[in-house]
């Protein structure tokens, strides 16, 4: 009896970039100063009109940013 030649082939690999993780509003208002380099208050005054309980580092950051560069009138 002929053995037949399998080939196996590997499983289709997915790359899925893990989702990052979400801190609330409290916890990166207190990690300001480590994280993003800004005083407890600047990060409060920041995110006082977000409507987001809990956000990523990186949108925290955004936010921080574009908070910091506003114009003082």
């Amino acid at each position: 009896m002929a053995e037949k030649d399998i080939k196996k082939t590997p499983a289709a690999t997915q790359t899925v970039q893990p989702s990052a993780d979400k801190y609330t509003i409290q916890e990166l208002e207190y990690a300001s100063t480590k994280v993003f380099g800004v005083p407890r208050e600047c990060a409060v005054a920041a995110f006082k009109g977000c409507k987001k309980t809990e956000m990523t580092v990186s949108e925290a950051k955004q936010i921080i940013d574009k908070f910091m560069k506003k114009e003082v009138k």
